[in-house]
């Protein structure tokens, strides 16, 4: 299988693209499920090619059968949504911690005046009180 800048793809491929788009487009009987696209990959590029191999879907040792491909393909699907899992719980603990964060920054914002208010009042009483004391 080869594609070239010059020709583009060489008749094999040519051929399992169309098949590979027949499959996909049969109709389905009754009680059957429709074909996956690795399920079609898999049955039209069969044993002959190294594609599955490559994209490590399947083994060195054996050729992979259509349930060994759907197998890999459901644990990577598994792997995906695992980790589109993890991101959001990450994400919602990322916004936990900046509302956290925002909370205590208006905490301290008030103390800051809070105190300010004081100081100001702290000085007002020590020059009321210098001005009421008698002169020594």
């Amino acid at each position: 299988m080869h594609c070239s800048k010059k020709k583009g793809f060489s008749e094999n491929v040519k051929k399992a693209i169309v098949d590979m788009e027949a499959m996909v487009t049969t109709p389905v009987e009754d009680g059957q499920q429709q074909k996956s696209p690795m399920e079609v990959v898999s049955e039209v590029l069969g044993a002959s090619s190294l594609f599955l191999h490559n994209v490590g879907l399947q083994d060195n040792s054996k050729k992979s059968s259509t349930t060994t491909v759907s197998a890999k393909f459901q644990e990577l699907q598994n792997q995906l949504e695992s980790e589109r899992l993890e991101k959001d719980e990450l994400r919602e603990e990322v916004e936990t911690l900046k509302a956290q964060a925002q909370a205590s920054k208006e905490t301290m914002d008030n103390m800051k005046r809070s105190m300010e208010e004081n100081n100001s009042l702290l000085h007002q009483l020590l020059s009321f009180n210098r001005s009421q004391a008698p002169p020594s």
